[in-house]
């Protein structure tokens, strides 16, 4: 098994996200590098401004069921009573991370929802862009990721 780094992960520009959201999540217990890089992502790339937003997603999203694990099974096992996959599980997680650090910010919250489901509508070019490789992705595949991660900040 080859380990994974958060060196790995690629995320311009998360200096402005992190400078905010560090405190917040150091006060949660949250590891802020990847919540932060993905809630920063989802909003930069609803405007257009960062198509490589949406590759740090995809990227983000194919390694935090690895690089969280531990955090997954400790603090998320009731979600193992779900018929859900691993995969979908650790979305949801990550949806559920996002939802603490956005939470108190309820217009953020509407933002990202609201771009969320334009992207699994396919009313916006995000799902298109998180496709790494054609012959292996698709789009269904992407909105199910995007749906998981929505399932997560919607819950309770």
């Amino acid at each position: 098994m080859s380990v994974i780094s958060y060196n790995a992960l690629r995320v311009d520009g998360l200096k402005e996200v992190l400078k905010d959201l560090s405190i917040v999540c150091k006060t949660l217990e949250i590891d802020f590098f990847i919540v932060g890089a993905v809630a920063r992502n989802i909003w930069y790339a609803s405007h257009g401004e960062n198509a490589w937003g949406t590759k740090d997603i995809d990227s983000i999203c194919k390694y935090y069921p690895q690089l969280e694990s531990a955090l997954i099974f400790d603090e998320y096992y009731e979600l193992f009573d779900e018929d859900n996959e691993y995969q979908d599980i650790a979305m949801i997680v990550l949806g559920k991370e996002i939802d603490k650090i956005i939470k108190e910010n309820v217009q953020l919250k509407k933002r990202i929802i609201v771009i969320l489901d334009r992207a699994i509508d396919s009313k916006s070019a995000f799902l298109n862009h998180m496709i790494d490789d054609v012959y292996t992705e698709t789009l269904e595949m992407k909105a199910s990721i995007l749906h998981n991660i929505k399932t997560g900040i919607m819950s309770k």
